[in-house]
Order: C-alpha cells, then structure tokens, then sequence
C-alpha cells in the first residue's frame, strides 16, 4: 500500500512503522487517526492509546474506531447464538462496549469530546449471515438495503443498537 501510494502521490510522506513506537518527536501532530488498530492487540490497546499520547501535541485530537459489541452482539452472546468459540482459534480482535472503550481511553488521559456508533447494516450483516447472502441478491438484495437505510435513519437508537464500529474524538488536554 506505502508503494501505491508513493507511486501515486511521491510527495506525500507516507511512511512504515510501528503504532506503538512512532518515529517522531513528543508532540508532533495536532491530529491522530487510528481507524481499526487498537482492537487487534490480544494484551489490549494501552501502548496504542500511551503513542497516541506522547505524540499529540497538547490540545490535540484523535479519533479512533473499533469494532463495537452493540446491544445485539450481547444479546446474541447471552443467548448462547455466537458463530464461532474463541477457543477455535487464535485471537483476532475485540469489539468493544461504548463506555467500555470511553473508559480505558479515560483511563489513558484523553478527554472524551464526542462518540458515535456506525453502519448497522454491516452490523446485521456480520451477525446474520443469512441477512448478508440475500443483501447480494441482485434483485432483492438493494431494495432490501435501501428499507433498512430508511428503517435505521427514522429508528436512530435502533441503528445505533446494530452499529458495526464505534467512533471515539477524543483530545489531549491543554495542560
């Protein structure tokens, strides 16, 4: 990807690295983006949250997005329905609970200035796989995809219960 993008774009200063050890000085960015890293840490996201830190400047802000264990994910869970045992295979990534991953960024310093949870279909579709082969069906599948966009745009709190990632702006306090 570094290589498409460098053929494209040669000015750009894309770059390789670790996001637990970036190679740039403490404060160096005014803006951090983490879109879905810090889930895939079996150990948890503290050394991506302590990076983010060091390296946003005070006053800063990250945004960060995660898998989100919605309302329906632990409905399924406590219903016993989940796909898969953990114990099948190797660790892959968590979702996380809304004030669940609010807090640990809490915990890592960050002020926490909005958050959101998005693409509920997708969300449906993950868990409800049945629900993903016919959303492909070429006759079908759109028109059914247009009912849910509508259902979860007049239902805001049923999108949200179904929302595939969860959105958290934080910011770096000024002092």
């Amino acid at each position: 990807t570094i290589d498409l993008v460098k053929q494209h774009f040669p000015d750009l200063p894309v770059r390789v690295g670790d996001a637990t050890a970036l190679d740039v000085s403490d404060g160096s960015y005014a803006g951090y983006f983490s879109l879905g890293v810090v889930e895939h840490r079996e150990q948890g996201p503290q050394p991506f949250f302590e990076e983010a830190w060091r390296v946003l400047a005070p006053g800063g802000v990250a945004i960060f997005t995660v898998p989100c264990f919605n309302s329906f994910r632990r409905l399924k869970a406590r219903l016993g329905f989940n796909r898969d045992s953990a114990e099948d295979r190797d660790f892959y990534q968590y979702a996380f609970a809304q004030d669940e991953f609010m807090e640990l960024l809490r915990a890592a310093g960050f002020v926490i200035a909005d958050s959101s949870k998005f693409d509920p279909i997708k969300g449906l579709k993950d868990e409800i796989p049945v629900l993903g082969r016919i959303l492909r069906w070429r006759l079908m599948g759109w028109r059914l995809n247009r009912i849910l966009d509508r259902m979860f745009r007049a239902f805001p709190e049923l999108a949200d219960s179904c929302g595939h990632m969860l959105l958290v702006v934080v910011q770096k306090p000024e002092t």
